[in-house]
């Protein structure tokens, strides 16, 4: 309420200097027309996010020079000066310790779970940023803890089953990656991680119905395709294999693999 009032009061600012200022009064409008694209009645799944700031800054930016200009006309010029100064130096300060913050991927988004403990998709780049670095233990730990706090939160499931396979914990990947399926079981990556791991294991026939659920939730899958034609190669049913690597192919040229394993297929029929 006190958020809407104050608003409010803005918009009616815009409203009274519109005779008295036109300046004062464009800039607010600009910046609630600017930001109503964006930060609306239309629901959005980020609340907040600074590029959104970026156009109805230019509003704000020719606020606030005009509004001390309308309440100090007659000083001005050393009003101005000393607000500079200040507005200078607390952006250069905060700029140089923003530095610290964006040395690393690990210590930017340490910065933003120190400040968001609550967001699970801040916990889930901070296990990633430790992935990246060859430090699955931790990642894993952090996963654990994101679940305990929003056990809703399917990514973080679906991640922790990757860490722990790749740690060679397919047993208690797969325990994770079911459970990410069952809270929503059309969920894609999920299901593709769960492939992997089958692939891994040599496990072809659940791999492959696997990988055929993913093609179903989603038949531009390149990945699943190109997975698929492994499976069928590894079976030596070359001609479903040929077939799957194609269309990974067709979907998406630049798959490395799928084209090697093509040639070697056209190798064996010569």
């Amino acid at each position: 309420m006190l958020s809407a009032l104050l608003l409010l009061f803005i918009l009616g600012l815009a409203i009274v200097f519109f005779k008295k200022n036109r300046l004062i009064s464009f800039s607010i409008i600009w910046f609630f027309v600017t930001l109503s694209v964006e930060s609306s009645f239309i629901p959005l799944k980020d609340v907040i996010n600074e590029h959104r700031l970026y156009l109805p800054m230019f509003g704000f930016s020719v606020f606030i020079p005009s509004a001390l200009f309308f309440l100090t006309r007659k000083n001005f010029q050393k009003i101005l000066f000393l607000s500079l100064v200040i507005i200078i130096s607390s952006l250069g300060f905060l700029t140089y310790s923003r530095n610290a913050v964006y040395s690393s991927e690990i210590s930017l988004w340490t910065d933003v779970v120190s400040k968001a403990p609550l967001n699970p998709r801040a916990a889930l780049h901070l296990a990633n940023a430790y992935l990246n670095v060859g430090r699955p233990e931790i990642a894993q730990v952090i996963l654990k803890k994101t679940i305990e706090i929003t056990p809703n939160y399917v990514d973080s499931y679906s991640n922790l089953g990757v860490v722990l396979a790749q740690s060679g914990k397919y047993e208690e990947a797969e325990k994770y990656l079911n459970r990410a399926l069952v809270l929503e079981p059309k969920f894609e990556q999920a299901r593709y991680n769960m492939g992997l791991i089958m692939l891994i294991q040599r496990k072809y026939q659940e791999a492959e119905a696997n990988f055929l659920a993913v093609i179903k939730i989603n038949p531009d899958s390149a990945d699943a395709y190109e997975k698929l034609g492994v499976i069928y190669f590894e079976s030596e049913d070359f001609d479903k294999s040929r077939q799957m690597f194609e269309e990974a192919l067709r979907i998406q040229p630049d798959l490395s693999l799928a084209r090697e394993k093509l040639r070697e297929i056209n190798n064996l029929n010569n």
